[in-house]
């Protein structure tokens, strides 16, 4: 009060000056108290500066005070809040009376969206602690993939650390994490991974194109991609200045084209065989799991027209997007689809179309047979 009387007497007195000094000793009034100890004089606070006294209060783990020093002061993250949260949380991870669980939730509470708090450096910690499973917890809270994936290739979870580099987005880090397996893992457990991981599989392809066509050739003969192996085979044969040799690959390609033939084959009985048997037991869910389970061999046409044979439109309709242009009208018309197909044949112009869904049309019909008249006489101008 003193102080404050006093400054109005003075003219050249910067306010600024007396408000921080202000600030400053309600401070030192905090840490004076007798369950923190650190009697200091103003002086003393000076010489030894604010970030170490924060460090002090750090190292004796009075950490909410010291946070709220660093509000109170508005000491930049960086240097203040998100360093003692960093700090902090280097310490929760050595608790070993807390489980894995409680410690990963606590840190997440805590430290939250921080700026200048790196979950991957608090992992890192957990790890050096012998916590992997508590180091893994924290990495899920790691927003950027760069940060996880090294940490993860440390841990030896390498699995994990590719599915993580996959979900990221980035080819650089995905190529990255390939390579290392590459090097960690023999060649069996390598294609093994790759398998489960298609977009990396692809990656790793088009670098063995450029790069290895060797192991292009063992992907292929791995997965049993007999139409890939085959196409190898004619590449390499042009590569190839011996009449002899050039003729052995392209004898190896034809024996692969005939294995992929054979194998295509067998593929369109099966899913035919299978269409009808789930359908004829009315096994409508499993039908729509083994319509997304891969590509169809046998389009869905089949679908559409086998649902409809066994009295279900409903199901029937499932399948209607899925039908390739050419088809789309057919698809329609099979599940009494009249807008849908009309629609379908405008947008192919197909003369013949528009017949067969004008045939299929009643006088109730009014509004389609005008729209596919109109199209039919636009088309006829063309």
């Amino acid at each position: 009060r003193a102080a404050s009387f006093g400054k109005c007497f003075l003219t050249d007195f910067s306010p600024d000056q007396f408000v921080s000094t202000c600030r400053e000793l309600r401070v030192l009034n905090a840490v004076r108290e007798s369950s923190v100890g650190l009697p200091l004089t103003h002086a003393q606070f000076k010489q030894m500066t604010l970030q170490v006294l924060i460090d002090r209060l750090v190292y004796r783990q009075f950490y909410p005070l010291a946070i709220e020093i660093c509000r109170y002061l508005k000491i930049p993250d960086y240097q203040g809040v998100s360093r003692v949260l960093k700090h902090w949380a280097s310490c929760k991870v050595q608790q070993k009376d807390l489980s894995d669980e409680a410690i990963a939730r606590a840190v997440c509470v805590k430290v939250g969206d921080s700026p200048g708090v790196s979950y991957s450096d608090i992992a890192a910690k957990a790890y050096e602690c012998g916590r992997t499973e508590l180091a893994i917890k924290l990495l899920d809270f790691e927003a950027r993939s760069g940060e996880q994936v090294p940490l993860l290739l440390k841990m030896k979870r390498s699995q994990l650390a590719l599915s993580k580099a996959v979900e990221s987005g980035d080819t650089d880090l995905v190529y990255t994490v390939v390579n290392y397996l590459k090097n960690e893992m023999n060649r069996g457990d390598f294609f093994m991974t790759l398998r489960n991981q298609p977009v990396a599989l692809s990656l790793y392809r088009q670098f063995c194109k450029l790069q290895e066509q060797e192991t292009l050739k063992d992907l292929y003969n791995q997965d049993d991609n007999h139409q890939e192996l085959a196409n190898y085979y004619v590449t390499a044969s042009y590569k190839e200045k011996r009449l002899e040799s050039r003729l052995s690959l392209l004898q190896s390609a034809v024996d692969e084209y005939n294995k992929a033939k054979n194998e295509f084959a067998a593929k369109v009985i099966y899913w035919w065989l299978k269409l009808k048997s789930l359908a004829e037991k009315e096994e409508w869910e499993e039908l729509e799991k083994f319509s997304k389970s891969k590509k169809s061999p046998i389009g869905y046409l089949a679908f559409v027209e086998v649902c409809i044979k066994c009295n279900n439109k409903y199901e029937a309709k499932k399948y209607v997007s899925k039908v390739t242009p050419e088809q789309k009208v057919k698809a329609h018309l099979a599940v009494s689809d009249l807008e849908g197909a009309a629609d379908a044949a405008i947008e192919r112009r197909n003369e013949a179309e528009m017949g067969a869904v004008l045939s299929r049309c009643s006088a109730s019909d009014r509004l389609v047979i005008d729209r596919l008249n109109r199209a039919r006489a636009g088309a006829a101008k063309k």
